[in-house]
């Protein structure tokens, strides 16, 4: 999972979300740099990621993530704890 921050404003916001994410054992890794949120997605795409969580104003005011899945649009705004429950649930249904 990659968190996207999608201005340098939002990048305290990201870090919590991706510090959150590590502590419940979720493999992230936060893209704090200068680029713009589309270039972070079309990179995060192309080197295949198979989740983005973009935080902006509506989600940190939400405590919120928008989450993106590779290769898909928009999943919707999702709490961290809605998030894992997701993983967790497709997981038990691939595995």
């Amino acid at each position: 999972m990659r968190v996207l921050p999608i201005s340098e404003k939002y990048n305290q916001y990201a870090r919590k979300v991706h510090q959150k994410l590590s502590a419940l054992k979720i493999r992230s890794e936060l893209d704090d740099s200068s680029s713009t949120i589309s270039y972070k997605i079309r990179d995060a795409e192309i080197q295949k990621i198979p989740y983005m969580a973009i935080c902006g104003k509506r989600e940190a005011e939400s405590n919120t993530m928008s989450i993106r899945k590779h290769g898909q649009k928009e999943l919707g705004s999702l709490t961290i704890e809605e998030f894992v429950k997701a993983i967790l649930n497709e997981l038990c249904y691939e595995g």
